[in-house]
């Protein structure tokens, strides 16, 4: 499979390879994927980008947030708490 990413993208996952965390940019990429379908078969909100940039930006996010790790609950109910926070003061 061939994937196509902007410039902007294949910057940031080659600063994430030379960091050390990764060895090469497909751990990078597949790490993200990890992530995103961890989430999804949690039954986590789901994310629906509203245009190409929404996306990018989203993904870039995701890679800039640094390496994986394990919550607890009282992480994520704490996570859970501020994220509807912060949703909830941008409806606003």
């Amino acid at each position: 499979m061939n994937v196509s990413l902007t410039p902007e993208l294949e910057k940031r996952i080659a600063k994430k390879v030379k960091s050390g965390l990764y060895q090469t940019a497909s751990e990078v990429v597949r790490e993200a994927m990890r992530r995103f379908f961890e989430s999804e078969s949690k039954g986590e909100p789901g994310f629906v980008a509203k245009s190409k940039e929404d996306l990018e930006y989203r993904l870039l996010e995701g890679l800039d947030s640094g390496p994986s790790t394990r919550m607890t609950g009282a992480d994520w109910s704490r996570l859970r708490r501020r994220t509807k926070a912060r949703f909830r003061k941008r409806r606003q």
